[in-house]
């Protein structure tokens, strides 16, 4: 019974509860009468004390549905942590909505009202169900809204319901929110980190192979369910040929995590068997309707919009159609390609956009009022998504639809750039977090004059919020001795390195590891600066 209904009932009841006055304002006094309408209203008043408990506990339960962050965790209200059995939503996990429903005859949604259709059975979901029921680390890689984060979803609440599930609130929230959130799945029973998009956890190096050894090596059934898309895996896993050593280096640090994980791999295009059940359920349009093209596109592909907003983008470049609008996409993809893993300030795009204006015809496009190019960048396609969706009341941030970064980097190859020019502008308006990874971003493609400029903001900034002797400054530090080496610049990179060897060795100790790599990066360098005899005493 829904809070209206009980509202009325109580209502009911209290109105009963006071038929004694009511006799008594008309002087009705016979005893018989009296009594029983006392004797109804008091069972009337312990029946709405009774109701009223109900319609608490209802207010508290549809309380507790609602989520906030908390220490950077999603948590009820209350600040619980939820178990799987108790998050209905899947939305706020990371799957993508669809229009809302329209057919009568169409089965009610039944995790999230009418904007998430009934679940279509994949193929791989016996082995996906298997394997969180036997813990670990367990990662569903595929293309972007090839329904990776909604088989997750289903296979955690049918296989383990009763574990509590960890979810960061925020992607790029960084290292120090990532540690405290280890340390409450440590204490958990029965957990599961749900980590939606992985790559953001592998570029910024809030997750690496020793949590991941801290998580799973706990008491308890511990699970890591991650999902990760396959044009991501390319750029995490296939350096250039030409790689030297510490593109190598930083490619490891995501394959030594890569590599603990049992990886299932979810395909875009639906098999016949996938096709089958789903017309199965088509009594719901939005199957119905994702069938009809289904040769083309996967059905969660289409029940997203992706399609629909790839062809939106695409046709926005006509002249005198949206190609401003579609200038500002073409710059958060970019901002996204380059290593900028957190919501796009809206101040970004705007500077940017006009080098991409420019590259189609510029003026020749009869460009539309900036204004103008905002609303309809930012405008709901199928009543689903926007091609930039923003992620604040003021809209002064915002993030790219992710299906158009995965056909963007589909199209182009994992080792195409972004221009040159980009990245100073990006730096200009990133945080730290995000300087670090597109730094990260750029020491990979071996663009190293543009990796040393970025790891000097990273550095000066980590200085200035966590101070010198921090691990985050020490770690920036290292990163950027390293871009000086491969720059050829070994004098600098000899005195930061020594720097860093210095603060390790009095504030951690002689055998900690960070100190261990501090000596071998040092040792590397003053190899080949020549001076081989302290070379050798480091190593």
């Amino acid at each position: 019974m829904g809070r209206g209904r009980i509202a009325a009932v109580i209502g009911g009841l209290v109105l009963v509860a006071a038929a004694p006055a009511v006799l008594a304002a008309f002087k009705v006094t016979d005893p018989w009468v009296l009594g029983a309408v006392a004797l109804v209203a008091a069972l009337a008043l312990v029946a709405a004390g009774f109701w009223q408990e109900r319609l608490k506990r209802l207010g508290q339960r549809r309380d507790e549905q609602r989520f906030k962050v908390a220490d950077g965790l999603l948590t009820f209200r209350s600040g619980r942590v939820p178990k799987v059995r108790q998050v209905r939503d899947p939305l706020p996990l990371g799957v993508h909505p669809s229009a809302p429903a329209q057919a009568t005859g169409a089965e009610p949604g039944r995790v999230a009202g009418n904007r998430v259709p009934v679940y279509v059975p994949r193929d791989v979901d016996g082995e996906l169900r298997e394997q969180l029921a036997a813990g670990g680390f367990v990662l569903l890689v595929g293309d972007s809204t090839a329904g990776k984060t909604r088989a997750g979803f289903e296979a955690l609440r049918a296989q383990l319901p009763d574990h509590q599930v960890f979810v960061p609130g925020d992607k790029n929230a960084g290292k120090d929110v990532m540690a405290a959130l280890i340390e409450r799945i440590g204490r958990a029973r029965k957990a599961v980190l749900w980590l939606d998009d992985l790559e953001h956890f592998l570029r910024s190096g809030t997750l690496t192979s020793v949590q991941l050894a801290r998580i799973l090596g706990g008491r308890g059934h511990k699970v890591i369910l991650a999902t990760l898309r396959s044009a991501e895996e390319d750029q995490l896993t296939h350096l250039p040929p030409d790689s030297d050593a510490t593109q190598r280096g930083l490619g490891d640090q995501a394959a030594h995590v890569l590599e603990q994980a049992h990886r299932i791999r979810l395909k875009r295009i639906f098999s016949p068997a996938e096709l089958e059940r789903a017309h199965v359920r088509a009594a719901d349009e939005r199957i119905a309707d994702a069938l009809d093209y289904a040769g083309e596109y996967g059905i969660a592909e289409y029940l997203a919009a992706g399609p629909h907003l790839q062809d939106a983008y695409d046709n926005a470049w006509a002249v005198g159609r949206n190609p401003r609008g579609a200038a500002l996409v073409a710059a958060a993809v970019d901002c996204r390609r380059a290593g900028h893993l957190s919501p796009l300030p809206k101040a970004l795009l705007e500077e940017l956009h006009q080098g991409y204006l420019d590259e189609h015809g510029g003026q020749r496009l009869r460009p539309e009022p900036l204004e103008q190019a905002w609303q309809w960048a930012t405008r709901q396609r199928r009543s689903t998504a926007a091609l930039l969706q923003s992620v604040d009341e003021n809209g002064a941030r915002t993030e790219v639809f992710d299906y158009l970064v995965d056909r963007h980097q589909q199209r182009l190859g994992p080792t195409a750039h972004v221009p040159d020019r980009v990245i100073p502008v990006i730096l200009r308006h990133a945080v730290t977090t995000d300087t670090e990874a597109v730094a990260l971003q750029m020491q990979a493609q071996g663009r190293y004059g543009l990796a040393a400029a970025a790891f000097q903001q990273a550095v000066q900034a980590r200085r200035d919020s966590d101070g010198e002797e921090h691990p985050s400054t020490l770690t920036s530090r290292g990163n950027l001795a390293g871009v000086l080496k491969d720059l050829g610049r070994l004098v600098e990179a000899e005195a930061e390195h020594r720097a860093v060897l210095g603060i390790c060795r009095r504030v951690l100790g002689e055998k900690h590891p960070s100190t261990l790599i501090s000596r071998n990066n040092l040792a590397c360098v003053l190899r080949d600066l020549g001076q081989l005899g302290e070379a050798q005493a480091l190593e």
